[in-house]
């Protein structure tokens, strides 16, 4: 019995030195085959991806949120599996190997729902809390009318003249809407392209005819003037995109010259429309900097600039700065959305990574505020009041994922609290503009999306 019972003890001890000496080799084999989940097939709308190529492609400069969410997942994954793995070889049976059959395609379906859904909307969506508010009354309705895709500079000489520009289906031509009275008048033999059109207090526009960035054709018009007056580029120029003066007498545009001595500077050049007659501004910026026109004020002689993507400054005919510079705090590459309002501006985002929250940002006295759309909604449009108390928003879903819906809302400039909130259905993108200070334009209408409405809107 003592040699028996001696014989069993060396034969486990005997096992128990086997395990041991092969422990290291089951956690090699472990690790080594845990990697295998970055070859799980990831199943989109459009194409199946293996989830190693996919993280990657979403992997860029900075890390964002999602990122990282998606490597501390696929990290946890990893150690699951490979403890699985090592389970299975540490005491190897068919019942074991059985079970890691099943979990295969469980970890398969858990890998799409976890990195196609629930990771998304967990750092991507927030929930908008805000309830309804407000009233607007529908003062006139435009059947098969849109809002026009236009940039009217950075002051509010249209919205204080009461105007807003608008296209009429089928052919899409140029109509100028003023209130009160929610008169039309149209150009005919314009027609919206797709590109934005320049606009000016009036009834004065510059747009371009073509389909695409290449075709040339700019023409200008006017409702005062019987005829289209087409514009020619100047000569070397590959891409002319002038602005309107805010008289909507000139064009404006900016262009880089080296000088005999190998100087770079850059000039504003203005051109009258009625004479074709062109007058220079050098402009005293840094070197090399990127600038664009975004008002040009013949009448008071201060033009503004923007200096890349987020920075502002005004100059005089001398080209010195007497404005700014400013760069708005808060936004990203807010380039053209910038409004000036009296004592103070406002700015949005023209962009936000996914992860991010888009932001509307103004100053009014000094004092400087800011509004955040909730995750997973972009900014549509903004339409700031002639006064700059009010700013009017359009929020629309930028990801496909939850019930995210879009909104409009009103807030007051002097506390940021709403005045007017309104939830609507997704994908509605509705464009704004104020036009005169107790109207509203909302186009599509969100009571119908063939019409345009001009609500009622008093500022108390």
């Amino acid at each position: 019995m003592r040699r028996s019972s001696r014989s069993r003890c060396d034969q486990r001890s005997l096992e128990l030195d086997s395990q041991s000496k092969h422990h290291p080799i089951r956690l090699i084999i472990s690790f080594a085959a845990s990697f295998l989940i970055y070859c799980i097939p990831v199943f989109t709308v459009h194409a199946v991806f293996v989830l190693g190529a996919a993280m990657f492609a979403t992997f860029g400069e900075p890390i964002g949120t999602l990122q990282l969410a998606y490597l501390a997942t696929a990290l946890a994954m990893q150690a699951l599996t490979m403890f699985g793995i090592y389970w299975a070889l540490k005491n190897p049976n068919w019942r074991r190997v059985l079970v890691l059959i099943v979990c295969a395609p469980c970890l398969v379906i858990a890998t799409n729902l976890l990195f196609l859904w629930f990771i998304p909307i967990l750092v991507l969506v927030e929930s908008d809390t805000a309830v309804d508010s407000g009233k607007l009354d529908v003062v006139c309705s435009l059947p098969e009318t849109e809002l026009a895709a236009v940039q009217s500079g950075s002051e509010l000489d249209l919205e204080r003249r009461g105007e807003t520009w608008i296209t009429q289906s089928p052919e899409r031509n140029f109509a100028l809407l003023s209130m009160p009275g929610c008169k039309v008048i149209s150009l005919p033999g314009t027609r919206a392209g797709s590109t934005f059109a320049k606009v000016a207090a009036g009834g004065h526009i510059l747009y371009r005819a073509g389909a695409n960035d290449s075709d040339q054709r700019i023409y200008y018009a006017a409702v005062t003037a019987g005829e289209l007056i087409e514009l020619a580029p100047p000569a070397d120029v590959k891409y002319w995109d002038p602005i309107l003066s805010t008289n909507g007498s000139a064009v404006a545009w900016i262009r880089g010259h080296t000088d005999i001595d190998g100087v770079f500077s850059q000039r504003m050049h203005l051109r009258d429309i009625d004479s074709g007659t062109e007058r220079n501004i050098d402009l005293k910026q840094r070197r090399g900097a990127s600038l664009s026109p975004l008002s040009v004020d013949i009448d008071s002689g201060e033009y503004l600039l923007s200096i890349y993507r987020n920075e502002f400054v005004a100059v005089n005919e001398n080209g010195d700065t007497v404005w700014g510079p400013l760069q708005p705090n808060g936004t990203y590459s807010p380039a053209k959305n910038l409004r000036r309002i009296p004592n103070g501006w406002v700015a949005w985002d023209a962009y936000r990574d996914d992860d991010e929250r888009a932001r509307i940002v103004w100053s009014l006295n000094g004092a400087v505020r800011v509004r955040e759309v909730p995750k997973g909604r972009g900014i549509s449009s903004v339409a700031v009041h002639p006064d700059g108390r009010f700013i009017a928003v359009s929020t629309g879903p930028v990801v496909n994922l939850g019930n995210i819906g879009d909104s409009v809302f009103i807030l007051n400039t002097a506390d940021g609290r709403d005045v007017f909130r309104r939830q609507l259905p997704a994908y509605s993108r509705v464009r704004l503009a104020f036009v005169g200070s107790d109207h509203l334009a909302m186009a599509p209408s969100p009571m119908n999306r063939s019409v345009l409405d001009v609500v009622k809107f008093t500022a108390e």
